[in-house]
């Protein structure tokens, strides 16, 4: 017999689907559908039934042009008999209700953090807009589908402005490292880190680093707040008045929740992102000399941002000595590089002496106060919960508790927040 490996579809969603006619494979029911949207909503949820509605619409007009789509359901309700009333009056596919432990892993993949959400995907799982409800409800008739984003050199055009009010074309980040600065004269952790980012550009172009520019990104509420802070930067700027959709595009690309936020982005046409969390990069190291700042395969704990999206294990050495701290440090790190090399979807992180975040996460795992004993934990902030981890640390043992984890071998613990 031969066995097909699986399609990206159904390693993403499982091998089964609800249609509505009843379940059958993902494949045949997916079918030739080019642009997947993974639709998380309830029937609980104000807001979802507002929007699904209107999804309805989009939907439908979509099929009758033609157009290869295809929806997935992804229920947060809270019973099977809330999942029925609410998927009934759903054109489209559904997850089956009783896969709660396949939606969960869907929701942290994507990082679903409220409902509704809807991600659009190509065949093969990639994302082409993460904001789909934004991009349906700015476009109900589906005019610009499938909503595949434009590249970022494009989105950020050909014409910056300098702090001096002159104007300066591409080849002012042409073959360079970027950081894409996100801020606004009104913010006050923006004002406080401006002053300290521009000191540390200054001192690295000082130095000749001629690879790297910054272009200031403006969330200001007018022109004018905008052209007083710009001011305060050596840096160019993109144009406020006639640049804000591609500000906006920006901003859902890379995720900008708030700010400042400082997006580093690698040379070359397709802009790949070296490190997310630059403004974190950049407070640890003033002087730049760690330019371009890709992110450690174990941070200290403190400045493990990703903790809240990504499942992470953690070794609390905060109270041992800083010789051992390292020793620990050099064991993870021969761990992450296998897991990283692999695409293991699991962080890293190291608690050592000083350590600002250890205690709150001692709290919430129940760990204690810091001693010489070293321990290991694993916190899943998404689902709540945590693993206890080996006693001994040696990458055999840590493969191990990640394994564990994965494979439901263990132990899982409910955060004490």
């Amino acid at each position: 017999m031969i066995h097909l490996a699986p399609t990206a579809m159904e390693t993403l969603l499982g091998g089964k689907l609800q249609g509505k006619d009843g379940e059958g494979t993902t494949s045949d029911l997916l079918g030739s559908a080019e642009i997947v949207g993974i639709y998380f909503s309830a029937h609980w949820c104000g807001p979802c039934r507002g929007f699904t509605p209107r999804l309805v619409d989009t939907y439908n007009t979509l099929r009758q042009d033609g157009k290869k789509i295809e929806i997935v359901f992804v229920s947060s309700d809270r019973d099977q008999t809330a999942f029925d009333s609410y998927y009934k009056d759903m054109p489209w596919l559904a997850l089956p209700y009783a896969e709660r432990d396949m939606k969960a892993k869907l929701s942290k993949k994507f990082k679903v953090r409220g409902i509704p959400s809807l991600i659009f995907l190509d065949r093969e799982g990639n994302i082409v807009a993460k904001d789909g409800r934004g991009k349906v409800m700015g476009d109900p008739k589906g005019e610009h589908f499938p909503w595949t984003p434009k590249p970022v050199n494009e989105l950020l055009g050909d014409t910056f402005l300098t702090p001096e009010g002159n104007t300066v074309g591409a080849e002012a980040i042409k073959d360079k490292y970027i950081g894409l600065y996100f801020s606004a004269h009104w913010c006050p952790p923006c004002k406080k880190f401006t002053p300290e980012f521009a000191k540390t550009y200054s001192s690295m172009k000082d130095r000749g680093v001629d690879n790297f520019e910054v272009i200031f990104i403006s969330s200001d509420q007018d022109a004018e707040s905008f052209n007083e802070y710009r001011k305060e930067m050596p840096w160019p700027a993109l144009p406020f008045e006639d640049r804000r959709e591609e500000k906006e595009a920006l901003s859902e690309r890379f995720e900008v929740s708030g700010i400042p936020t400082l997006v580093i982005l690698g040379p070359g046409d397709d802009r790949p992102v070296v490190n997310a969390d630059g403004r974190q990069a950049v407070s640890s190291d003033k002087d730049g000399t760690n330019f371009p700042w890709h992110p450690p395969l174990v941070p200290k704990l403190e400045d493990a941002s990703s903790i809240n999206d990504t499942t992470t294990v953690i070794v609390l050495a905060e109270g041992g000595s800083p010789d051992g701290a390292s020793t620990l440090r050099k064991t993870l790190e021969s761990v992450a590089e296998t897991s990283k090399a692999a695409g293991g979807d699991v962080g890293f992180a190291l608690a050592e002496p000083g350590d600002q975040l250890a205690e709150r996460v001692r709290g919430i795992t129940g760990r204690g106060t810091a001693s010489e004993k070293v321990e290991c934990i694993c916190v899943d902030v998404q689902n709540g919960s945590y693993y206890v981890g080996p006693d001994s640390i040696t990458a055999e043992s840590i493969n191990k508790f990640v394994e564990d984890i994965k494979s439901a071998n263990i132990n899982r613990e409910k955060l004490q927040f």
